[in-house]
């Protein structure tokens, strides 16, 4: 998925949703993009390579993977699927300039890492339930906006703001 210019004008896509069962071979390098990325996990187990470091993440982790975070996805086990939203830096600008509680949180976040967060069985089944409500909608703005608003609200109610510069050990702990 890329939102270069011309992919972004053509139908006005803002948003794209993906299903993928992820493969247990070792990515042979690290990427990164343009656009902003949630992923979560839905089945089993995934082991997400970052520089200088792999984290391995069990269903219910939440992933806020910004623009030109370098970074991989691999299967752990069987039946390893992940969901990724992928979404227009400029839609995601916007959501946080209106909504000043985002601030250094998520993909608002100035840790050298994307952020993790962890949802419940519940709360992945309401964060599902979203996801197939968008997935036949019309990919547009709001309907990307309807689709995260309870999601970002959810995970920043409550949030201790950490001064800049915070260890990622101390957020994890906070969280």
């Amino acid at each position: 998925v890329s939102f270069e210019a011309g992919m972004y004008q053509l139908g006005g896509s803002v948003v794209h949703l993906t299903r993928a069962a992820l493969e247990g071979r070792r990515p042979a390098a690290l990427h990164d993009h343009d656009f902003h990325e949630l992923i979560w996990v839905q089945n089993g187990t995934l082991r997400h390579h970052l520089q200088g470091r792999r984290d391995d993440l069990a269903e219910g982790a939440v992933i806020f993977v910004r623009p030109g975070d370098a970074h991989a996805l691999q299967g752990l086990g069987e039946a390893a699927l992940v969901v990724s939203v992928t979404l227009h830096p400029d839609l995601v600008a916007g959501i946080g300039a209106r909504h000043p509680r985002l601030a250094g949180q998520l993909w608002w976040s100035a840790g050298p890492a994307p952020v993790v967060l962890f949802r419940d069985p519940r709360q992945m089944a309401e964060v599902n339930q979203a996801a197939l409500r968008l997935e036949r909608g019309p990919l547009d703005a709001l309907a990307a906006e309807a689709f995260l608003a309870p999601l970002l609200s959810a995970l920043t109610e409550g949030a201790l703001a950490l001064p800049q510069g915070a260890p990622d050990w101390l957020a994890a702990a906070c969280a």
